[in-house]
């Protein structure tokens, strides 16, 4: 009978202190809040367009076409008409957008390389778009806005055989 005392004494004693844990805990509701936004897309892309350079470009020569199609660098002169910056349509909603240009193709690389992007976005100051760079922009609404393009074309050879080339490179576009 001692044991079956003792035994009932410790299973008090174990429920009581069951009992105080529950009677200390407590309980609160939560939610799960999600916003759906307008898919952020780039459309109507236009290329850049050098237009028509002289193949007698030297070697390390620059021809520049701004965001604004505007030509100049080292190798301006041979450059004689038909350029234009690209451009490219955002729809996003009205969030800050991360914008950068990369992963130039080279398929001409042994002729002339692209670099240094820039981007203006709705008319507003040219900035460098280069990967790596944070150029972001925040729509004031949710529409569709245009940015503009412009590239370096660097020649890589002395006279460059006449005829039409092309090169690719991506736009990214990201929401922050």
């Amino acid at each position: 009978m001692k044991m079956n005392k003792k035994l009932l004494a410790v299973t008090l004693a174990t429920a009581a202190t069951v009992g105080t844990m529950q009677a200390d805990a407590a309980t609160t509701g939560m939610g799960a809040d999600v916003t759906f936004v307008v898919p952020l897309t780039l459309d109507n892309a236009t290329n850049v367009n050098f237009g028509n350079i002289e193949g007698n470009i030297a070697a390390t020569q620059t021809v520049i076409i701004s965001t604004a199609g505007a030509v100049s660098g080292t190798g301006s002169t041979s450059q004689l008409s038909g350029e234009s910056a690209g451009s490219i349509d955002l729809t996003s909603l009205a969030a800050q957008v991360n914008i950068q240009l990369d992963t130039f193709s080279t398929t001409n690389a042994a002729i002339f390389t692209l670099s240094a992007p820039t981007c203006s976005y709705d008319g507003g100051a040219e900035t460098d778009c280069a990967a790596g760079d944070a150029y972001n922009v925040t729509p004031a609404d949710t529409a569709t806005y245009t940015m503009d393009i412009g590239l370096t074309l660097t020649a890589v050879v002395t006279d460059i055989t006449p005829g039409a080339y092309a090169e690719t490179f991506n736009v990214v576009a990201v929401y922050n």
